[in-house]
């Protein structure tokens, strides 16, 4: 693992990071850490102390960390496959801007089980890739990826280290949280993510949302902010594509509320919340933070609709 680090400290330094890269290697080898270390590094706002050695502290690198990025695009076979409709999919998310990123990265796991169909459609977009993104493939066996895309890559052999490889997304990943347990049950999670977008989208009850149901502990605050952006991002793709949703558990109040509100004010939603996600960083009072930013929103929400 080290030789690699090295290798990408040269690479980040002489800003040549490659728009396409194969790691191959054994499960167990830390192939799937290693993406989520340089979406990491690609985005970090902390004090680095290396070209490959990202602050882990930083908003961006504890939301990388805890797969609650936007703008870091995991995908995976389904029944061993992954059909050419989920890399169409993949083009359109892609032919909008980053969320938020600096620069994203789509991470395509086992990526022999593409066939001929979706490795060449990925392949299009790997010759033209879009702006600020790159695509990071892995897989067992480098002989298995199609020669076509093995050929437009930088390609990487990872050795075994006892390294267990990142779980796929899913709500079990976000429970912990700097230690503390943010909701301890998954079906009340659901039931709270589900009454945010209802109150903040069809009633005016946003101040007891906030009193009710938000934690006054900042870690928490933290991880709800996080939750908040991912939902309003799963909104936005849904218009355009009805996949790569992050939060499957509540599709269907995403799928109604993707009807019901504008592009922009989806965007000028979530722009609020990142713009005032970092002053939670600050000495605030996490009641009158929570009301007021919830407040911007419903207004954003509820423009010209009286």
């Amino acid at each position: 693992m080290q030789k690699i680090e090295k290798s990408f400290e040269n690479i980040i330094k002489k800003k040549a990071f490659p728009p396409s890269m194969l790691f191959t290697g054994p499960s167990g080898s830390g192939k799937s850490e290693f993406a989520v270390k340089l979406m990491m590094v690609l985005n970090c706002t902390g004090e680095k102390t290396g070209e490959i050695t990202p602050c882990g502290r930083c908003r961006n690198c504890r939301r990388i960390n805890q797969l609650l990025y936007p703008d870091f695009i995991i995908i995976e076979p389904y029944k061993k496959k992954i059909k050419v409709e989920e890399i169409r999919a993949l083009k359109s998310t892609l032919s909008m801007k980053p969320f938020e990123a600096r620069e994203r990265i789509v991470l395509i796991k086992d990526a022999d089980c593409l066939g001929r169909h979706s490795g060449n459609a990925l392949l299009k977009m790997m010759e033209e890739p879009p702006s600020r993104t790159h695509f990071i493939l892995t897989s067992t066996n480098y002989a298995d990826i199609l020669q076509t895309i093995r050929s437009r890559c930088y390609c990487i052999k990872f050795f075994p280290e006892h390294i267990k490889d990142s779980r796929p997304f899913d709500l079990d990943s976000v429970f912990l949280h700097s230690g503390q347990i943010f909701f301890k049950k998954k079906d009340i999670f659901i039931k709270i993510i589900q009454k945010l977008i209802e109150d903040m989208f069809q009633t005016n009850n946003i101040i007891v949302f906030a009193s009710e149901y938000i934690s006054q502990k900042k870690d928490d605050v933290d991880l709800f902010l996080s939750l908040m952006t991912i939902v309003l991002r799963d909104i936005i793709v849904y218009k355009h594509i009805q996949k790569h949703i992050y939060i499957e558990n509540i599709k269907k109040t995403i799928e109604q509320s993707s009807k019901k509100i504008e592009n922009k004010k989806l965007f000028k939603a979530a722009e609020t919340i990142i713009s005032t996600h970092g002053n939670l960083e600050s000495n605030v009072n996490i009641k009158t933070f929570i009301e007021s930013l919830l407040l911007k929103i419903q207004v954003i929400i509820n423009e010209d609709q009286y």
